[in-house]
């Protein structure tokens, strides 16, 4: 570190001596010419003592007008390169961020718009007092877009924004998580039984249940399920998952289930399709995907959630455009009591470890 500060004021120095003769072909010690590594060396010292930085629709107004002057019409063409880098709506956002931060600016002291660095450090700071990590980190790339970059010779005061952001985001106590429970788990099930679904569609219902709730499947890894993923055992149902978000080797995953009356009954019914169909199918054989709109603009399972009435996944089911399956007559709600009867009985399978 000794050599970095003592060699610094010689650098400066030479490309002082480089600059006064005025950039000429004239390499530093008057005698060879300008090698690369001096070029450099002389460009960042000329970049280092250049206190104003132009905002990016300065640049982009400065290399028009060169444009203009050498003859060229690419205005358009800097305009739209150099403002559709980011999508729009990033780009307004930083708009926003920086017209926020010129404004705090302006109402202050003029010692806010000495060093525009050292200006964002104060400001950052004010403003983790009641912004999230994601807004604070959000203005420090709108700042760094707005300058063209991060220079060579800011990274410190650079860091100390980024590590203003980083104490923030430690300081932010995470979301508590939301599991279902076995009652909700148990209300989805009986809700298959009461909708009017056919018979294949009501097995895949219970299946994807109980893939999410007992084998603690993402949907993505449930609906790429094939029938020869399955494999059935002694005591348990072996589920090998090919390809797993958390799986970045691709060496595939595995989980294994109890076996239960109910749920066997539901699995087996599917196994006999052809091995490599996906085992949670559209109906046709195909791929099937609970994300996808149904003729009547609902979702495959809206009603199935708004049916179970739990609250915890309630948000699930706004804007769904299903039936009620609330009981309102004798008959129905005499059908309810028998289903819910029977699906007392429907166990889901546990995790062999």
């Amino acid at each position: 570190m000794w050599f970095v500060l003592a060699g610094e004021p010689q650098c400066f120095t030479r490309a002082l001596n480089a600059t006064v003769i005025d950039h000429q072909d004239v390499s530093l010690d008057r005698h060879f010419p300008l090698t690369q590594d001096e070029r450099f060396e002389l460009d960042y010292w000329d970049s280092r003592f250049e206190t104003d930085v132009l905002s990016r629709a300065d640049t982009v107004s400065r290399l028009q007008e060169r444009a203009r002057a050498m003859g060229e019409d690419v205005q358009n063409e800097l305009q739209d390169s150099l403002w559709t880098s980011r999508a729009p709506g990033t780009v307004n956002t930083y708009r926003r961020a920086i017209d926020e931060f010129k404004r705090w600016q302006s109402e202050g002291p003029p010692e806010r718009h000495r060093d525009d660095l050292d200006s964002a450090a104060i400001y950052l700071a004010k403003k983790s007092r009641t912004s999230s990590s994601r807004s604070l980190a959000s203005f420090v790339a709108a700042l760094a877009f707005d300058r063209m970059g991060r220079r060579p010779h800011e990274l410190q005061k650079w860091a100390i924004l980024d590590d203003i952001v980083r104490a923030r985001r430690r300081s932010e106590a995470k979301p508590a998580q939301k599991f279902a429970s076995i009652e909700e788990w148990q209300k989805l099930i009986t809700t298959t039984t009461l909708i009017e679904w056919p018979a294949w569609r009501k097995v895949r219902a219970r299946l994807l249940l109980s893939f999410l709730f007992c084998a603690l499947m993402r949907i993505s890894e449930a609906t790429s399920l094939l029938v020869n993923d399955i494999i059935e055992e002694d005591t348990y149902w072996k589920i090998n998952i090919p390809k797993s978000k958390t799986d970045q080797f691709r060496e595939g995953a595995a989980v294994f289930l109890s076996k239960t009356i109910a749920f066997d009954e539901d699995i087996k019914s599917r196994l006999i399709a052809e091995p490599h169909t996906p085992l949670l199918d559209n109906g046709k054989g195909a791929k099937w995907s609970c994300y996808t709109r149904q003729p009547d603009g609902s979702f495959p399972y809206g009603a199935l959630f708004r049916g179970s009435k739990i609250s915890t996944m309630q948000g699930y089911a706004d804007g769904y455009t299903s039936r009620s399956i609330s009981p309102s007559s004798r008959a129905e709600s005499k059908k309810t009591r028998n289903v819910e009867k029977e699906t007392e009985s429907y166990n889901g399978p546990t995790i062999v470890m």
